[in-house]
């Protein structure tokens, strides 16, 4: 009996030695991970000051994620505001609108052009005053530069259907990249909903239980441990969803022709 529960002393000691090995390992691997991190948002700030023309000693203030996931975003709202504002398509709008009116003007070319004209003249000799009115009436004669006149019109249709093709090719990809910006973003709020209501109170609970255990001896270090690393990667996976859903809403801002948050409707 002596020798079994030697054997079984031995073999948690071996088991015990090599979880505080592991642990130490990880911690190691954890803070080389975290200094990276903190080296990497430095060099974030330093290409932010330098494309705003700042000094690389400037100071950013932290920035702070909300509390809770904004509302999801109505689509067709975002869309017509994305039609006002979006300078691409303003751009293509506007070159469309000058092919068209391009268009015209080949068309209206080829049309006889009427115009009328009164010279009045005054003639003096002597005691007599002579007064000549000269009417002249004058028509442009196109039929004679029917094939030029084709040719203009031609080349400015085609300018023209290809400003619109590329204007719908802009409004289709545009509207694809909301779509898919949505969506990513109501899955984040989702995610950090689960987070919120189920994943982060069940942890929390399940720590609270084995410390408990733990003191009255039912429970381990370790198991402790596991639980608290368990309720630290829901809430960093928590805060993930939250940053990530900012991020889809400062691209939809961006693809609206706003700088801030876009509203929710």
């Amino acid at each position: 009996v002596m020798s079994a529960g030697s054997g079984i002393v031995h073999a948690e000691f071996n088991a015990s030695a090599t979880e505080t090995l592991r642990l130490e390992s990880e911690l190691a691997m954890q803070t080389q991970t975290l200094a990276a991190a903190k080296r990497q948002r430095s060099q974030y700030a330093t290409t932010l000051s330098l494309l705003l023309g700042r000094s690389v000693e400037h100071q950013w203030q932290p920035l702070a994620l909300p509390v809770k996931p904004q509302a999801v975003l109505n689509a067709i709202a975002l869309k017509v505001r994305m039609e006002h504002n979006n300078p691409r398509l303003a751009g293509l709008r506007h070159q469309a609108e000058g092919a068209q009116a391009t268009a015209d003007a080949a068309r209206e070319k080829r049309k006889p052009v009427f115009s009328a004209g009164v010279q009045v003249y005054g003639y003096s000799q002597g005691n007599s005053n002579d007064m000549m009115t000269m009417v002249t009436l004058k028509m442009t004669l196109p039929w004679f530069n029917r094939s030029a006149y084709k040719a203009d019109i031609a080349r400015a249709e085609s300018q023209r259907n290809a400003a619109q093709s590329d204007l719908a090719a802009e409004q289709r990809m545009l509207y694809t990249q909301i779509t898919s910006i949505l969506t990513l973003a109501e899955n984040n709020r989702r995610l950090a909903d689960a987070y919120a209501s189920e994943v982060l109170p069940k942890s929390e609970k399940t720590v609270e239980t084995l410390q408990n255990a733990w003191v009255s001896s039912k429970a381990t270090l370790l198991e402790v441990l596991e639980a608290r690393r368990a309720l630290l990667q829901a809430r960093q996976e928590q805060k993930r969803a939250l940053a990530a859903q900012n991020v889809a809403a400062q691209a939809l801002a961006a693809l609206t022709g706003s700088l801030g948050a876009p509203s929710s409707n």
